[in-house]
């Protein structure tokens, strides 16, 4: 494989002063893939084809401007009659679909130009893709909208008849793919209602943030829990404060790292606790520098999302070292060897949770070490090469593929 295209909603580059996790996503790969000789295009919606090249590599970044859809008076009175009987706005799917069909154009003139042997399309922001037909295209999951409005008490505080319209579009792209991959198997098993489609786990790369010593494991008695992500009720972090409330008896201290949310009463509720508990630090944004010292500084790291598909602060937190907590499910399980390289509990239980805590607060100081040390001694086996070798093998399948169908 020569080139690759990505076609995204988010990308951040490495010198930003901002995280995500599409975005994060999107620059490992490029990087690692840019490392191997591979010429890799991101095509990102943004300005009038604006474009540049990342320095010292072979990684061109390319904006493509979407104009918007002006519907017809039959295309409004049609989204009256949907909205009322099937509950969906019509305007909103002739939207998405616009936008679809214009990155499609878009794409195909840009395919013409350079050729690629294989475009990925990220599935974020209902975006929605019509792929080209002609070139090996796959879609990489990086969530499903219709299980985060039922696990997250709403959408974003998204229209809900906008939220509607936007599943159903994503499950009509979806059926347009002969390929969709995704990091978590997971997720990708609630994907049974797409037919005659391969589907694959692929790895995701993750940026090697520190070294360590087991010097470095000695806990005091003021334990240090940190939550990284989405400040939401879908990430579970109103779990994680009902557990550290439940244990009071601990000298326990919370530092959280992420955006807070008030699109639904449960997220205005955790808003609140988080910012008028006394053994709570909370940052909106950080610098990367920032954010690896305050990674390093904590004891004990919580992801206890109801809803994901393996973040990276996952790979980045158990490549730091550190004991780990997450669900049973949603990639963790996939990673995460109960009670060795980190530690799970029941996806959605704020009991199992504290019990998880209460285990992990009871170790000594040297089988702490031990577990951080399986957790480093995973993530080494998690190396660049293999991560880069899973996803050839992935890619170069999808292409044999693609091309027998060609044939055929």
């Amino acid at each position: 494989m020569r080139n690759i295209a990505f076609v995204t909603s988010e990308f951040i580059q490495p010198n930003e002063s901002k995280t995500g996790g599409l975005g994060t996503y999107i620059w490992n790969i490029s990087n690692l893939l840019d490392k191997h000789g591979i010429t890799v295009f991101i095509f990102i919606p943004g300005g009038e084809n604006n474009s540049f090249r990342i320095p010292n590599t072979n990684i061109t970044v390319k904006e493509f401007f979407i104009s918007q859809n002006t519907p017809s008076s039959f295309d409004k009175a049609k989204h009256f009659f949907l909205k009322r009987f099937s509950n969906y706005s019509y305007v909103y799917y002739l939207e998405l679909r616009s936008r679809a069909i214009q990155i499609h154009d878009f794409l195909r003139v840009e395919n013409d130009n350079f050729q690629f042997d294989l475009i990925q399309y990220s599935n974020l922001n209902g975006i929605g893709y019509f792929p080209l037909q002609d070139v090996c295209s796959v879609v990489r999951i990086s969530s499903l909208t219709h299980l985060y409005l039922k696990y997250g008490e709403g959408y974003y505080g998204i229209d809900p008849f906008k939220v509607q319209a936007q599943i159903r579009f994503e499950n009509k792209s979806y059926k347009k793919f002969k390929f969709i991959v995704g990091p978590s198997s997971y997720m990708l098993n609630h994907m049974k209602f797409i037919k005659d489609v391969f589907k694959t786990r692929i790895l995701s790369p993750y940026e090697n943030r520190t070294s360590f010593s087991v010097s470095e494991y000695t806990y005091t008695p003021n334990i240090k829990i940190g939550y990284f992500g989405s400040v939401d009720y879908r990430k579970g972090i109103d779990l994680l404060l009902d557990a550290i409330s439940s244990l009071s008896e601990e000298k326990l201290s919370l530092t959280v790292v992420g955006k807070l949310y008030e699109d639904s009463p449960e997220n205005r509720t955790i808003k609140q606790r988080i910012l008028n508990q006394s053994n709570i630090i909370y940052f909106q944004s950080q610098s990367k520098f920032n954010l690896i010292r305050i990674l390093q500084d904590v004891d004990i790291i919580v992801l206890p999302s109801r809803v994901d598909n393996l973040p990276n602060t996952l790979l980045e937190s158990l490549g730091m070292g550190k004991i780990v907590v997450g669900p049973n499910a949603w990639g963790f399980e996939e990673v995460i060897e109960d009670g060795v390289n980190g530690f799970l509990f029941e996806v959605g239980s704020q009991s199992s949770l504290t019990e998880t805590l209460k285990v992990i607060l009871s170790l000594s100081n040297e089988e702490r070490g031990t577990v951080c040390m399986k957790a480093k001694e995973f993530i080494s086996n998690y190396s660049s090469d293999y991560v880069f070798s899973n996803c050839m093998e992935v890619y170069n399948q999808c292409i044999k593929i693609s091309n027998n169908i060609c044939v055929e």
